[in-house]
């Protein structure tokens, strides 16, 4: 069973390509489930000033869980 992913949610890569990936984690910014292909907008959790946004498909990020 998967976890609907919201706004505000952390989440993680689904299948990272390496063990930095692997310790990332974002907060969900915007969620488009009403779309072709469903993305998501998602900030880097980090202590950067500007922090990084990228926009990625719901199936290539997942709930993190503590």
């Amino acid at each position: 069973m998967t976890t609907q992913i919201e706004i505000n949610d952390v989440v993680k890569y689904s299948r990272p390509q390496n063990d930095e990936e692997r310790k990332f984690r974002f907060r969900g910014l915007e969620i488009h489930r009403d779309v072709e292909n469903p993305r998501a907008h998602i900030q880097l959790i980090c202590d950067m000033r500007i922090k990084p946004v990228e926009v990625v498909a719901l199936n290539e990020i997942e709930a993190a869980v503590p």
